[in-house]
């Protein structure tokens, strides 16, 4: 059977290859091969970040926090990106009528369903196997929802489509001032130095210059939020802030912030967010880089074109581009 479903999977066939697999993992749940084969198809492209997400226990607790303070007795709940369950389920918790939540793995989603019915909230939570923009008032919503749950906020906040999902979803799924969770993003930067971006280029290697090759190199790339190699050489600014309860639109624009370094060496700028989670302002998430900072977000360097020795009091303009997909992020001196 488990062997049929890899079959499957090779045929572009992932529904009947996932059935298949969940079959034979639930016959045989301690054979080893069983158990590697099966994962091997339920797992086919769902992101590790799943797993280390739900273990951000600070992401746990202001989300929660945050629904504990607007969820209402009454309210039909809508979560886009259900992901585990967790936030539904917290949601659930938090005394909300009926909770649905939409999730475009069909494997996420049905692992969610599992988790929450092993949970005992099959009653009140429902997971729907679609993206957003294909639910509708009706067949997946019983009405239009009293308060939208959302996580598919990425390192730079735009990365997975969040301001366009909000927009659709205010337009056709949600009450007219519907509560948002979070309710505001804020993209905030500081100068940096990244102690090993050197390795992000390259220069003289076996007796030939291959510096002409940087101009492949990544623009930007991910760091924990606690890396001891990064080094913040200005105070933060905020750069750019989505009124994500406003509902939208969130037309494309540019957004600009002004540093002044402390001096020290700069090889980039440092970007990082911070949620306010409730509309009062009273429940914030932020992943500030910084020793003992844990965070299941990463934090993004962005690459001057070059490092530079950087004087106490210099002025550093930083650009953000953003495309309503992603947001795009560099900084030069003013003086």
């Amino acid at each position: 059977m488990v062997h049929l479903a890899m079959v499957m999977l090779a045929k572009d066939k992932p529904d009947e290859a996932r059935r298949l697999a969940g079959r034979a993992l639930a016959l045989e749940p301690h054979c080893g091969e069983i158990v590697a084969r099966a994962t091997e198809v339920l797992n086919r492209a769902v992101p590790d970040w799943h797993f280390s997400i739900v273990r951000d226990q600070g992401r746990n607790d202001a989300y929660e926090a945050a629904l504990v303070r607007m969820v209402k007795p009454d309210d039909l709940v809508l979560e886009i990106g259900a992901g585990s369950g967790l936030l539904s389920m917290m949601a659930a918790r938090a005394g909300a009528r009926r909770v649905v939540a939409c999730e475009m793995m069909p494997a996420v989603a049905e692992a969610a369903e599992i988790v929450v019915r092993h949970n005992g909230l099959s009653d009140r939570v429902r997971i729907v196997a679609k993206h957003s923009k294909d639910l509708a008032v009706g067949p997946d919503l019983p009405e239009p929802a009293d308060l939208l749950v959302q996580e598919i906020i990425s390192n730079d906040v735009l990365g997975q489509s969040v301001s366009q999902a909000i927009e659709d979803a205010s337009r056709r799924l949600l009450k007219p001032g519907a509560r948002m969770i979070p309710a505001a993003a804020t993209v905030r930067v500081a100068l940096a130095q990244d102690a090993r971006a050197d390795r992000r280029r390259t220069g003289p290697v076996s007796g030939f210059d291959l510096s002409p090759f940087n101009r492949v190199a990544p623009p930007r790339y991910r760091l924990s939020a606690d890396d001891d190699r990064l080094t913040m050489r200005s105070a933060p600014a905020d750069l750019a802030t989505y009124d994500f309860q406003g509902g939208g639109p969130f037309p494309r624009t540019s957004h600009r912030a002004e540093l002044t370094a402390d001096g020290g060496p700069v090889t980039g700028v440092v970007q990082w967010m911070r949620l306010q989670m409730d509309d009062a302002g009273e429940v914030f998430y932020e992943n500030r880089p910084g020793p003992g900072s844990t965070s299941a977000w990463a934090v993004l360097h962005h690459c001057l074109p070059e490092p530079i020795e950087s004087r106490p009091g210099q002025r550093f303009a930083v650009v953000g581009s953003d495309d309503r997909k992603r947001l795009l992020i560099w900084a030069d001196p003013i003086d």
